[in-house]
């Protein structure tokens, strides 16, 4: 018994079973502030070996007390804790016996109809009618400032012009008309025949404009329907017969390739191959609006009279057949006050 903890090869919780291990946390609890008191600045190690000796030389009895508190400790914490658990189960059973309702599941009823949809029809229900007020030049009276925005005075209305969204749409228009779409040479080259284009189609490309390569000892297909919709095609015989090479496609659109050539085909087979801005497939429509928007965020935000002019005999010459909305459908010109209103009520009073 006289044997410390420090000469001994295993621990204290080793050498106690767990009863007794819990009977000696009991002890070591209340006696650890006597030891304290007795030896201040007592190191921590040798208060532990004080307290192992000091419980082993305790009688039986008191080991028999320090049991029986352990074990109503437990038998305490054990029943805290089912119940804690018990309370939150039922309290989560009776929480969905009351909020459950079976009507909840019931599918509610919907009336179905069948509507007559197209979307070429929602397309011309998004393009604003043409209005005969669209040929009247807007008066510029004065800018803002700081903002930057214009008032403008048309026949009896007064109202501000969107500038910015004014300049979006017109260089829109003007990439679709001429913009060359960056391209970027591919890993390996794509075969193009009239089993992959189909018939139609195949005719459609053999008939394009070429160019003879003299550098790369190849014809290539050079019209701008091809080229400045993002892709390189050259031209070559072999065994009698013609086929296509795709070499180069769009770098800045992703996945793009043969599906989008077959789009652009469709459009040539459609409108012709004389208007580039005709024949651009909708991925590619997507590209020119994000560079136009970009572009036009890079200007200054405050635009010159002059600026603005060119920018409003443009739309008027070119773009009123599209209504006067820009590329997020908002209108350039927005009304402050009508001025037949105001004459109105002075005719009143």
């Amino acid at each position: 018994m006289a044997e410390t903890l420090n000469s001994s090869n295993h621990s204290v919780s080793s050498q106690m079973g767990c009863k007794e291990q819990s009977a000696f946390t009991k002890f070591a609890r209340q006696e650890r502030p006597k030891v304290l008191k007795e030896f201040p600045g007592i190191a921590f190690t040798k208060v532990s070996e004080l307290l192992v000796e000091r419980w082993r030389a305790l009688p039986v009895e008191e080991h028999i007390k320090y049991e029986k508190l352990a074990k109503e400790m437990d038998k305490k914490r054990k029943y805290s804790a089912d119940r804690i658990s018990g309370e939150q189960v039922m309290s989560v059973k009776s929480f969905m016996s009351k909020s459950w309702n079976k009507k909840i599941c019931q599918r509610p009823y919907r009336r179905e109809m069948a509507l007559d949809v197209s979307l070429n029809k929602l397309k011309e229900d998004c393009v604003p009618a043409h209005n005969e007020l669209m040929d009247i030049v807007p008066i510029l009276i004065g800018q803002l400032r700081p903002s930057g925005t214009w008032l403008y005075r048309k026949e009896n209305e007064i109202g501000v012009v969107r500038h910015w969204g004014l300049q979006e749409t017109v260089v829109y228009y003007r990439l679709m008309l001429d913009h060359s779409i960056p391209l970027m040479k591919l890993d390996s080259s794509i075969p193009l025949d009239e089993s992959i284009l189909g018939p139609e189609l195949w005719k459609i490309l053999l008939s394009l404009k070429k160019t003879y390569d003299i550098i790369k000892n190849a014809v290539i297909i050079t019209s701008d329907v091809i080229s400045k919709n993002g892709f390189r095609i050259e031209l070559t015989e072999g065994s009698g017969r013609a086929y296509c090479m795709l070499t180069e496609t769009a770098s800045n659109i992703s996945f793009y390739g043969v599906n989008d050539l077959k789009d652009v085909l469709e459009l040539i087979k459609k409108n012709g191959s004389s208007c580039l801005e005709k024949c651009r497939p909708e991925r590619v429509k997507c590209y020119i609006r994000d560079e136009a928007v970009r572009i036009a965020r890079q200007c200054p935000g405050i635009m010159e009279r002059e600026t603005l002019q060119d920018l409003v005999h443009y739309w008027q010459s070119n773009l009123t057949h599209l209504g006067a909305t820009c590329l997020h459908r908002k209108p350039f010109f927005f009304v402050l006050k009508d001025l037949s209103e105001v004459e109105l009520q002075k005719q009143k009073n």
